[in-house]
């Protein structure tokens, strides 16, 4: 079981009950995938033909959903969430990347091959009656069990486990047909309106930066860059720079998914549902983001990506969010010289190419960079070399993501800008993807700026101690410009401010809201959601306002 370490913490009596129950879910699975054989041994009559027509029949609704099983295997690791219907999102990184997909998880295939062999092997070559009706009688007796295993599973909704105890009760056939429902954010009722006001404010002083020319703002996202990689030898570059610049201790992203991670960061939108914010970049109206507030203060507005156009939704998020202009695979001078075979391009070399095209440009500019060699499946260049005792290709990408930053930072440290900009380097998210509690989301976040007078204010003004999340990084953005956000929305605050903080987060059904005083986790369904503690107070204040007023604008457009 190749996910066998998840089960780490987890009791065996729970284990055995989880298998038990699980039963049931694979049972009421078995019924609604194999509808149609049913009602064909019922409706047509016992012949040869129909016999083989029912097989046949029972075969082609049975494949797919085994290959949706095994690729669940992976998926789950890479996601910590069962399979959905959310991976359309990614549809078109898929379609590009098929043939990198079937090579590197060769062995998904290979399964599904010999499971499909078993299939033709089995095809009835003669009439037999007592198959035929013993196949009828199989149906019928999913039938039966199945409406008995909803019951025993209403009674195991209300067990207390973790994310890993709770998936075991399901599978990723009915995850996915359950997911293929439309998932509109409703309205909730936790508090008064009167205290949803009070308690989403968020402290929005000016921190009265003083700057003797105009500031660049260059964002650095490092795909799966946690917390728990610094520190330890994977990334002497970044270690080095956070003891340079301002580097916050506890520090978190919004989400699981870099597709989460951009409205987080560039728009303060925070993760708290199911949907993903950037399949709303279609309608009308749209939060204020970084690039628009800098474009409307007179600033040249660029978003990198070294992957194909079209990954993710990135480039047609970023016209909707204000940046001029969009720079990714398609547009690098030398893609078939340095593709890395599966997502874009070599970390080191598209570093590279957005530096050079960043000095292009006049000044002031505000960019955001968005890395990828360290995404699976952890396509690094040649010249690159492994360590001896490295774990694994995961701890290997980011030797090689931080020897990439390296190498940009050397780079841009010759051009005529690079004195008059702020960095701020972040993580999209954890590469921990199962893991639980905090250490699932806690990301570095550095803010860096190589003059000295600068880097003094961002010092004296920071608080590195503080609790701190993706949705905060738009306010100090504009706090340190001294930008009025006017528009900006009310779930993130600057990290200049001086308070203890706090972060929320949202992940398959559970809100989680990490502070000083304590951690609160709770389900709508659930009695947890009585709480009325200060932060859990807090909590559902933020999320009344995110389902009541936030996304009801887009799903009344």
């Amino acid at each position: 079981m190749n996910n066998h370490d998840l089960l780490k913490g987890i009791s065996l009596n729970s284990i055995v009950k989880a298998s038990f129950l699980g039963l049931g879910t694979d049972i009421i699975t078995l019924i609604v995938i194999n509808c149609l054989p049913f009602l064909c041994t019922i409706l047509f009559p016992y012949t040869r033909l129909s016999e083989k027509l029912d097989y046949l029949i029972f075969a082609l609704c049975n494949l797919p959903f085994i290959l949706i099983s095994l690729i669940d295997v992976e998926y789950f690791r890479f996601t910590g969430q069962p399979l959905s219907i959310s991976v359309l999102n990614i549809k078109t990184d898929i379609r590009q990347q098929t043939i990198s997909l079937v090579t590197y998880y060769w062995y998904i295939s290979l399964i599904l091959l010999l499971i499909s062999v078993v299939f033709i092997i089995f095809i009835p070559r003669q009439a037999s009656f007592t198959r035929y009706f013993l196949h009828k009688i199989t149906l019928i007796l999913l039938l039966i069990f199945g409406s008995q295993s909803i019951s025993d599973l209403s009674v195991s909704s209300g067990i207390k486990e973790n994310n890993i105890y709770k998936y075991m009760l399901s599978n990723a056939t009915l995850s996915l047909i359950r997911s293929s429902r439309t998932t509109e954010v409703k309205k909730i009722s936790l508090l008064t309106d009167a205290e949803v006001a009070k308690y989403i404010r968020r402290d929005s002083s000016r921190h009265h930066f003083f700057h003797q020319k105009k500031q660049n703002v260059f964002i650095i996202i490092c795909e799966s860059l946690s917390s728990e990689c610094l520190f330890k030898g994977k990334t002497p570059f970044l270690d080095s720079l956070s003891q340079q610049g301002l580097s916050m201790k506890s520090f978190y992203a919004n989400g699981r998914e870099s597709i989460d991670a951009i409205p987080a960061i560039l728009a303060s939108v925070p993760k708290l549902s199911d949907n993903h914010f950037i399949q709303y970049v279609s309608h009308k109206t749209y939060p204020k983001t970084i690039g628009s507030f800098l474009k409307a203060s007179g600033y040249k507005t660029m978003f990198f990506h070294g992957a194909r156009d079209g990954s993710m939704g990135f480039k047609t998020f970023t016209r909707k969010a204000g940046y001029d202009e969009y720079f990714g695979m398609d547009t690098y001078p030398d893609k078939s010289k340095h593709f890395d075979g599966a997502w874009g391009i070599f970390d080191e070399y598209f570093l590279s190419y957005a530096c050079q095209t960043v000095s292009k440009v006049h000044a002031p500019f505000h960019s955001v960079l968005f890395t990828l060699s360290s995404h699976n499946p952890y396509k690094l260049p040649s010249h690159f070399p492994l360590k001896k005792g490295e774990k694994n290709e995961m701890h290997t990408s980011m030797r090689y993501a931080d020897y990439s930053l390296k190498k940009f930072f050397r780079e841009a440290e010759k051009t005529d800008w690079y004195q008059n900009t702020l960095f701020i380097i972040t993580g999209d998210h954890t590469h921990l993807q199962t893991a639980e509690g905090k250490e699932a989301y806690q990301v570095p976040l550095i803010i860096f700026h190589p003059d000295k007078y600068e880097s003094a204010q961002i010092k004296r003004k920071g608080n590195s101690l503080k609790i701190a999340q993706h949705i905060d990084i738009l306010p100090s953005v504009l706090d340190f410009l001294n930008i009025e956000e006017k528009k900006a929305l009310p779930f993130g605050e600057s990290l200049f401010s001086v308070n203890e903080g706090m972060a929320f987060s949202y992940h398959s059904g559970v809100y989680h809201l990490f502070s000083p005083s304590e951690d609160v986790s709770f389900t709508l369904n659930r009695s947890e959601a009585k709480n009325q503690t200060f932060a859990s107070i807090k909590l559902k204040a933020m999320l009344q306002y995110y389902h009541n007023t936030f996304m009801q604008s887009y799903h009344n457009h």
